[in-house]
C-alpha cells in the first residue's frame, strides 16, 4: 500500500516521534511510505527515519503567511500527493489536517486526520478553529488519542464522517530495555517546563518531605519558559542538593531505566507520552487525574497511583508510600509494564491502523 504521512516537522516532539515510528513500521513490512514535513525547513530529523521511508520536505517555498503563498503551498502539496499515487493520506495536528483536506479535494484518496489535543483543554486560535470546523467534515476519518477526546471532537466538529480512538504506539525496544540494578532513590519528572505542567507543585510536595528522606532526590528533565522560575524556587527552598534541573535530554528511556519513581503533576494533558514510556520501562508512577490521558493509560488507576487533580496531600502520601516500600515499587512497575505492552505495543496499534485503512476504503 502507498501511504503518504503529513506532519508539521520532525523536531523533538511527541507527534514527530509517533509519526516516525509508524512510518518506519509500515515501510519495514513493505508498504511504500512517503513522509512529508509540511512546515519545516529541512535539517536532520530528531528521530531516526528508516532508509525505506521516502522523506521529502515541503520547504522550498517561502514560509510567509501571505495568502497567495499559502495557496501556492497547497498546490505543491497536492502535486506531491498525486505523484505518490497515494492509497491513503494521514495527517497530524490541526494546521496540517486542514492542509491535507484542502490539498486532496477531488483526488478521491481517503484522508485520515489525527487530533493530538483535547479541544477544551488546548483551544486553537479563532482562525484555525474556524478552518477546522469548516474542513474536518470532509475527512474520511478523524481520530483522537482517548475516548474523552473523541467525545469532545464530536461536539466541537459536528458532521464528521467517522471518529475513532487510536493511542500512541510503544516501540518494542522500550520493553526490552534493561533497568539499572544500581538505582539511587531517584524521583523523576520529564516534561516541557510550562505552567500547566505544574512542576512547581511537584517541587513543593517533595520539599515538604525531603528532610525526612535525605537519601532521595528529585530529578527534573526538560526545558521551557518556566525553567528560570523553577530554578529560583529550588534555591528559595534551599533544595539544591536534593532537587536538580537537568534540562532537555535525548536519553529519556535510559534516564527512566535508572530512576525509581515517575511523577506527573500536570493540570491538563492531551496524551502524555512520558507517562506511557515510564510505565513501559517499568517505573511505578504517581500522577494527577488530569483531563485527559492518565486515567485511560493507567486503566483508572489500576497500574499507577492516580490522584485527584491538585490534591497535593494525597499525592504526597502516595509518593511517601512508594518511597518506603521497594517491593511495592517493583510490583507496581512490573504490572504497569505488562499493561502497556498488552494495550500499546506497536504491533497492536498497527493492527488498529489497518482496520482504519479498510474502513475508509484505502487500497491494500
Amino acid at each position: 500500500m502507498k501511504i503518504v504521512f503529513l506532519v508539521s516537522s520532525l523536531n523533538a516532539g511527541g507527534a514527530e516521534r509517533v509519526a516516525t515510528l509508524l512510518c518506519n513500521a509500515w515501510a519495514e513490512r513493505g508498504d511504500k511510505v512517503t513522509l512529508i514535513p509540511t512546515y519545516s525547513g529541512g535539517g536532520k530529523p530528531f528521530y531516526t527515519v528508516s532508509e525505506k521511508v521516502r522523506l521529502t520536505y515541503l520547504s522550498s517555498i517561502s514560509e510567509s503567511k501571505h495568502f497567495l503563498n499559502q495557496v501556492q503551498r497547497l498546490f505543491r502539496l497536492r502535486r506531491m500527493i498525486k505523484q505518490c499515487h497515494a492509497d491513503v493520506v494521514i495527517s497530524f495536528l490541526p494546521n496540517v489536517n486542514v492542509a491535507a483536506i484542502l490539498a486532496t479535494r477531488g483526488l478521491k484518496v481517503p484522508v485520515i486526520c489525527c487530533e493530538r489535543r483535547t479541544p477544551s483543554t488546548f483551544p486553537l486560535s479563532f482562525g484555525w478553529e474556524f478552518l477546522c470546523k469548516r474542513t474536518y467534515r470532509f475527512a474520511d476519518m478523524l481520530t483522537g488519542q482517548t475516548q474523552q477526546t473523541i467525545s469532545e471532537l464530536a461536539k466541537f466538529y459536528p458532521g464528521c464522517k467517522r471518529l475513532a480512538v487510536i493511542p500512541n504506539p510503544m516501540s518494542n525496544e522500550i520493553f526490552n530495555l534493561e533497568t539499572s540494578k544500581y538505582k539511587q532513590k531517584t524521583i523523576l519528572s520529564l516534561c516541557r517546563l510550562e505552567a500547566f505542567k505544574q512542576v512547581d507543585v511537584l517541587i513543593s510536595i517533595f520539599a515538604d518531605i525531603a528532610k525526612d528522606y535525605p537519601d532521595w532526590t528529585l530529578a527534573i528533565y526538560g526545558d521551557g519558559p518556566e525553567y528560570n522560575k523553577l530554578q529560583q524556587t529550588i534555591k528559595a527552598l534551599s533544595m539544591e542538593k536534593q532537587i536538580q534541573l537537568y534540562g532537555k535530554t535525548d536519553q529519556a528511556w535510559n534516564i527512566m531505566a535508572s530512576a525509581d519513581i515517575y511523577c506527573m503533576t500536570s493540570r491538563s494533558e492531551g496524551f502524555p507520552n512520558t507517562l506511557l514510556e515510564a510505565m513501559a520501562v517499568g517505573l511505578p508512577c504517581v500522577v494527577f487525574d488530569c483531563k485527559s490521558g492518565p486515567a485511560e493509560i493507567s486503566q483508572q488507576g489500576q497500574y499507577a497511583r492516580l490522584i485527584p487533580l491538585n490534591n497535593n496531600e494525597a499525592f504526597k502520601q502516595a509518593l511517601i508510600s512508594l518511597m518506603q516500600d521497594k517491593t511495592e515499587r517493583q510490583s507496581l512497575g512490573q504490572r504497569a509494564k505488562q499493561s502497556i505492552q498488552q494495550h500499546y505495543a506497536l504491533a497492536k496499534i498497527i493492527e488498529r491502523w489497518d482496520s482504519f485503512f479498510e474502513e475508509v476504503g484505502a487500497n491494500q
